[in-house]
């Protein structure tokens, strides 16, 4: 098969990449998001030679959490994504040999958190950023849609490999820190493995019958410390101080404070109903097995 991968930086798309080689398969990489977002359909012509694909990933969706959290660049950064998004599927859409399936990354992040309430595969969306940034992501595949191409779109927990530390902002001012909000203990996350995507891709991939919106999650809801707690230990990170959702705003804007204050308690729904097993259900467990 040809496979298209758009947003190598990604610690997902590593994992397929290797995967893919692996089977024998012709891998066309898309490592960055162009610098002028116009250059897309061109940057897509040039990877893929104008050779017709079996299968399209896009993941840069993932960039957003590894964004700097400045008062433009992360608006600008997200304008980009989805951008660069819509190219994609307008130029996959109109090749006379269209690809089978086209699997965007979204996140669990686009559902409306209240508490303790949990999510299930399309659930009410939320307002704000970083919801409505997935949300007019998802809606940007709209050439696809139209099209007899098969579309999922992936709402991930955050992606958690043992190869390299999970996607975090970064501050202005501080490098391998991560900036934690005062109401940490209160922010639910939800995460998968690498190793867990990359299974339920394949299941997806043979069971055709499943469609739409997907959460893909380890059903493992942590508090965003307990999630920190696990991370800094394994990575060797460290948070900042406490800080308050007012100088959040001061320091990177509405889109900075909204993308850490985010969270998810996303369940899962359509992939245990259709008989897939998560096998990395405890981030401690997943980590520290890896380790020994």
């Amino acid at each position: 098969m040809n496979i298209f991968i758009s947003g190598s930086t990604s610690i997902l798309a590593a994992t397929l990449i290797e995967y893919f080689f692996r089977q024998g398969h012709v891998v066309y990489v898309e490592d960055s998001l162009p610098d002028n977002p116009l250059d897309s359909l061109q940057t897509v012509k040039n990877v893929t030679a104008g050779q017709p694909m079996d299968l399209v990933f896009l993941l840069h969706a993932e960039d957003i959490f590894s964004s700097k959290l400045g008062r433009f660049s992360l608006p600008e950064k997200a304008r980009n994504i989805i951008v660069h998004t819509e190219a994609v599927c307008r130029y996959f859409a109109s090749c006379s040999v269209k690809p089978q399936a086209i699997f965007c990354a979204s996140s669990v992040h686009i559902y409306r958190q209240r508490l303790e309430e949990k999510s299930y595969d399309n659930g009410p969306i939320g307002t704000g950023f970083p919801a409505e940034f997935f949300a007019q992501l998802e809606t940007a595949i709209a050439p696809i849609r139209q099209s007899d191409i098969r579309v999922l779109d992936l709402r991930f927990g955050r992606l958690v490999s043992t190869q390299s530390e999970p996607a975090f902002p970064s501050l202005p001012f501080r490098t391998r820190a991560i900036a934690t909000p005062f109401n940490e203990k209160k922010i639910g996350i939800s995460w998968v493995s690498c190793e867990d995507a990359l299974r339920a891709i394949l299941f997806l991939l043979e069971n055709e019958h499943i469609d739409g919106a997907i959460n893909i999650t380890s059903g493992d809801i942590l508090s965003r410390a307990e999630f920190n707690d696990i991370v800094i230990s394994r990575y060797r990170l460290r948070r900042t101080s406490p800080i308050s959702t007012k100088i959040l705003r001061l320091l990177g804007g509405k889109e900075a404070a909204g993308l850490l204050l985010s969270g998810s308690r996303a369940v899962p729904f359509k992939l245990l109903e259709a008989g897939f097993f998560f096998e990395d259900i405890s981030l401690q467990e997943y980590i520290l097995g890896k380790e020994s």
